[in-house]
């Protein structure tokens, strides 16, 4: 678990969920008008606090009466973890879901930012956890999804657990790239005898689930460089959600990598896609 001052301003509620809520002379009623009620972060596997606060201290910002739910993933959650017992992992987001937001709102009042692969499997964990303990899907929603979801293959899920390890010294990397190659052929391994579905394959795939999922719009925000989530996984994904009926928007990026899509242009186009995109979802048709 981060150390709690990693996320200023925010209360950690359990290991790896924290909440932000904003000082009642921050509310505006302006504000609180347009923006989300809450903004659930879900994000990527391994991801530094560093870069994570760059996300949290835009959307203060830019929604200063919001609330912000973060749940973050780690390596063993996609390893060891069943969904079973990443619904238990995310009950104290949960409790934060049922007494902040309306079950059938005639708008949507979440946002739900989901990065990569991880972040997709720490999300659909949440939905599950709300219907096992309400019978119904997840609130209404609106959902961006960056950089996925994938179909976590072998190589690419090899690749997404050795990242934290990229910075390392190469007499730790080396080793630790051996740990992570063997522990993920066992992995695998397992999964084919027991004829188990693939995390990352079942959350793509829950993803579309009606049961599940209650929703406004998603858009997709990915890139043509991305190198642990190709495009073409993301595209194909956006193709079968818009044949199964949700509303779907694409934001392709040139050139940046895994998350990174926020570079580019030093944030100006992704937080006037977000903005626009909440703008239209929470509206009325």
């Amino acid at each position: 678990m981060a150390a709690q001052g990693a996320f200023p301003g925010m209360v950690p509620l359990a290991p790896f969920i924290y909440l932000y809520t904003p000082q009642q002379q921050e509310r505006h009623p302006e504000d609180e008008k347009g923006g989300p009620k809450i903004i659930v972060l879900c994000t990527w596997m391994a991801a530094q606090p560093t870069h994570i606060t760059k996300y949290i201290t835009s959307y203060q910002t830019i929604y200063p009466a919001s609330q912000i739910l973060l749940i973050r993933a780690e390596s063993v959650d996609m390893i060891f973890r069943s969904y079973e017992s990443l619904q238990q992992r995310v009950q104290a987001a949960l409790s934060v879901i049922q007494s902040t937001c309306s079950p059938d709102p005639p708008r949507p009042e979440i946002l739900l930012h989901v990065f990569s692969n991880g972040g997709c499997v720490q999300s659909i964990s949440l939905m599950q956890a709300y219907r096992a303990s309400t019978g119904h899907a997840f609130p209404l929603h609106a959902t961006v999804f960056d950089s996925c979801p994938g179909r976590g293959t072998f190589r690419l899920s090899c690749l997404a657990v050795a990242t934290p390890f990229d910075r390392q010294p190469f007499y730790v990397r080396l080793p630790a790239l051996f740990m992570v190659f063997a522990a993920m052929c066992a992995y695998f391994l397992v999964m084919i005898v027991l004829r188990n579905e693939n995390p990352v394959m079942q959350g793509r795939r829950l993803m579309n689930d009606r049961g599940l999922v209650k929703e406004t719009k998603r858009v997709y925000m990915y890139s043509d460089a991305d190198a642990m989530v190709p495009g073409q996984e993301v595209e194909d994904h956006a193709r079968d959600s818009s044949e199964q009926g949700f509303r779907v928007a694409m934001e392709k990026f040139e050139g940046s990598g895994h998350v990174s899509h926020v570079r580019v242009g030093g944030g100006k186009r992704y937080w006037e896609i977000v903005q626009r995109f909440w703008g239209d979802s929470a509206s009325k048709d």
